[in-house]
């Protein structure tokens, strides 16, 4: 499943804040709406898993296995 399949999935008008975790940068590349992320370079990329969230936040990582560094 792409990353855009998954957040075509949310029923709230893509109001929900992900972020994207790198597991070859081991970090946060990106933040943003479950809308936003069909505009980026990410769109495309393959889920390799999802974190529980985390008590006291709203915010979903999804987890990618991918060859991009972290953004300036």
């Amino acid at each position: 499943m792409t990353v855009q399949e998954l957040c075509e999935l949310f029923v709230d008008d893509g109001l929900q804040t992900i972020n994207l975790w790198s597991h070859n940068t081991e970090g946060v590349i990106w933040t943003g709406t479950a809308e936003e992320v069909y505009y980026t370079e990410y769109a495309d990329m393959e889920v390799s898993s999802i974190d529980n969230l985390e008590s006291n936040s709203d915010v979903l990582t999804i987890n990618l296995l991918d060859d991009i560094t972290e953004e300036e």
